[in-house]
């Protein structure tokens, strides 16, 4: 009797051993099936909610599987992705991984909406649509591509000339670089950006006083914002 006993507890032991195992396999080939039968979204660079972001750092989102190809030229791809406020873009689509590169130079201090909507992966798989959001910090002027630089300078000096409201010529004029500092404006709050490139403020307060007052502004009624090169915030 005893040995039947023990008998039974070794077939039993052996039996849940026999039965663990198939749940782990089973596990593993529904997850196994589950990856490989649907389009998952992996990352998105910058991630969601993300502050103080680059404007010139790279936009991408990734899937686990390639997604259906689409080229800039392609309408296919423009579908894949809209963002608010609007900005132009061109978007690639390259193995699994959307890239997003904006036309125009995003706006400091702005948050921008990027939704990503009717991706379909290479296989046929869909994914629901989802946004990701993030806001742009301050950009050097001295680490924008020469292209862009020149950009802003074109507008600068075509619209500099044209017959406008003094605040209206200043404003086309901008941004500026000078020495001391570079001075920008921000539709979004209708203020004034100063980015200093030396640690007296107090002098580069005075000279940008002086720049405005050269467009007929008077600068105590304006909102203007001292940064530092990270940054900062200065007084």
């Amino acid at each position: 009797m005893a040995e039947l006993i023990l008998l039974d507890k070794g077939l039993k032991t052996k039996l849940i051993i026999i039965g663990v195992s198939i749940a782990v396999v089973g596990i593993a080939i529904g997850s196994y099936y589950f990856y490989t039968h649907n389009l998952i979204f992996l990352k998105a660079t910058p991630k969601n909610n993300a502050s103080n972001v680059d404007a010139l750092s790279p936009i991408t989102v990734k899937f686990n599987q390639n997604i259906a190809s689409a080229t800039a030229s392609d309408p296919k791809a423009n579908n894949y992705v809209s963002i608010t406020p609007p900005t132009n873009l061109v978007v690639i689509t390259s193995g699994n991984t959307i890239s997003i590169s904006p036309i125009d130079q995003l706006t400091f201090n702005q948050k921008y909406n990027l939704t990503i909507s009717n991706v379909v992966s290479q296989n046929g798989y869909k994914h629901a649509n989802f946004t990701v959001s993030f806001t742009i910090g301050y950009t050097d002027w001295n680490k924008l591509p020469a292209s862009v630089q020149q950009k802003y300078l074109d507008k600068t000096d075509s619209n500099a000339t044209t017959e406008a409201a003094p605040r209206t010529k200043l404003i086309n004029a901008l941004p500026v670089d000078k020495t001391n500092y570079s001075l920008s404006y921000d539709s979004n709050s209708d203020s004034f950006d100063v980015v200093t490139k030396i640690d007296n403020t107090d002098q580069v307060k005075q000279e940008v006083n002086t720049y405005m007052a050269g467009f007929g502004i008077d600068p105590t009624l304006e909102i203007i914002s001292y940064h530092n090169s990270t940054g900062a915030l200065v007084e």
